[in-house]
């Protein structure tokens, strides 16, 4: 459906007003969404209809994301084991400390417990350096189709398909979307479409869509 002429109807957005969906309120922010004809389509194929929307997204709605997607599970466990090792260990070095009286193993003590701290606090720091690096300030535009999300960003176009193959998941107004090509977030794999954007009138027919063509997650 890429490179495709079409005809778009501007949708007249109403005032802007609160929504309310499974994890709290989304407030629309008055963007303008527009319903597009796939004038590429075959005659004999039923004309399809896409949403469009765009967005910008913010650097505190992508830290969101990153810190409800998380770290990878292998990733995270030999982090928890380095973390618990090390405190162990200094706990081992206080004992030693408060039975001998040596100062060596106060020290390493100490340095076991720091090193325990940064094991747990590194991944954090690293979600906010990567979210400040991801908001370059450079709009989102997707075109919502039944089966089909195509998107461009920074001059990079990238479809996505809603075949019931891509997790999904809602998340304090953003939904979520685990593939291989999107955006600049091309290496995670991750599309973070905020709800915000999408005009109230139409904002239930687009999280049916998502619903209906992704695999679902439950958001924990």
């Amino acid at each position: 459906m890429s490179n495709k002429q079409t005809g778009e109807e501007t949708v007249k957005p109403p005032e802007p007003e609160g929504q309310q969906d499974d994890d709290g309120t989304i407030r629309w922010d008055g963007s303008e969404t527009e319903m597009v004809a796939d004038d590429d389509a075959e005659e004999f194929e039923e004309t399809k209809t896409a949403v469009k929307i765009s967005y910008t997204l913010t650097q505190e709605e992508i830290s969101r994301a990153l810190h409800q997607i998380g770290l990878p599970q292998k990733r995270s466990a030999v982090l928890t084991v380095l973390a618990v090792l090390s405190f162990l260990a200094a706990a081992a070095d206080f004992t030693v400390f408060g039975v001998r009286g040596m100062a060596a193993a106060a020290i390493f003590g100490a340095v076991f417990s720091v090193l325990g701290v940064c094991i747990l606090v590194v991944p954090w720091l690293f979600i906010r350096k990567h979210a400040k690096q991801e908001s370059d300030l450079q709009g989102y535009t997707l075109k919502i189709y039944p089966d089909m999300i195509e998107g461009e960003h920074a001059g990079r176009n990238f479809e996505i398909p809603l075949d019931g193959t891509v997790p999904c998941k809602f998340y304090q107004g953003l939904a979520i979307l685990h593939c291989r090509q999107a955006g600049n977030a091309q290496d995670s794999g991750v599309l973070i479409f905020p709800l915000r954007s999408v005009e109230p009138g139409v904002l239930a027919d687009v999280e049916a869509i998502l619903r209906s063509g992704t695999a679902w997650v439950s958001a924990e």
